[in-house]
């Protein structure tokens, strides 16, 4: 949890304007983890946020163009 949350965080910043970071396992019962990183994540609406949601099994987060 904690690592997959301080990526995100780290690489946020990064992505370029129109990217699009995807977390997998996000629905997948055996790694909670994931889905709590995610959550904590999206939760304070990162800076330039554009959209996030279900993907089938990714999780996305689209940057701001």
């Amino acid at each position: 949890e904690e690592s997959m949350l301080f990526c995100a965080r780290t690489l946020w910043p990064l992505l370029e304007p129109g990217g699009v970071m995807a977390f997998d396992d996000y629905k997948v019962e055996k790694f909670k983890g994931a889905r709590v990183a995610v959550d904590r994540f999206i939760a304070p609406a990162p800076k330039g946020l554009a959209s996030h949601g279900l993907m089938r099994r990714l999780y996305y987060t689209r940057k701001e163009a």
